[in-house]
């Protein structure tokens, strides 16, 4: 006699270990400026508006002046903060947890905050005309390093974010 046998086989649903998505639409980014350029906040807040952020408040870090970019995030939000800090294309070690004295300025609205430094700010660092004209351009290459055949090494400085 022929036993015949059958097997059965069960397949499980994996869970993803993968992060959430961020949701764009529905973190609210509040853009301070830590500079004395006037308008910076509201430059760099309609830039992360048309990347698909929801535009929070703009005005003057409480610091100022602030030499280095910072991206703060609310409770739960560093995977929206490291998204943000992908879009201005800034490091991992540039995203902190929320300051008070930084929420105090954004607002309870913020989920998180970009305190735009010297660093970013127009007028500053080696790709910067004179103080008085701010970034100067000449061809692919920045004014200080005159490589405009070849293109300047630091040209990631330059892409206005």
């Amino acid at each position: 006699a022929t036993v015949k046998t059958t097997k059965k086989t069960t397949t499980a649903k994996k869970k993803s270990t993968a992060p959430d998505a961020v949701s764009r639409g529905s973190t609210t980014v509040a853009v301070l400026n830590g500079t004395t350029t006037t308008g910076l906040a509201a430059t760099k807040s309609t830039k992360l508006t048309s990347s698909g952020f929801k535009p929070g408040t703009t005005g003057d870090a409480p610091n100022k002046p602030v030499a280095t970019t910072t991206i703060y995030f609310a409770d739960g939000q560093r995977a929206a903060a490291d998204e943000v800090a992908g879009v201005l294309g800034l490091p991992a070690t540039s995203v902190k947890a929320m300051d008070a004295s930084v929420s105090a300025v954004a607002g309870p609205a913020a989920n998180v905050v970009v305190v735009v430094g010297a660093d970013r700010g127009w007028g500053s660092g080696h790709d910067a005309g004179p103080k008085t004209t701010g970034r100067r351009w000449i061809g692919a290459g920045c004014i200080e390093h005159r490589r405009a055949a070849l293109g300047c090494r630091h040209r990631r400085q330059h892409v206005e974010w």
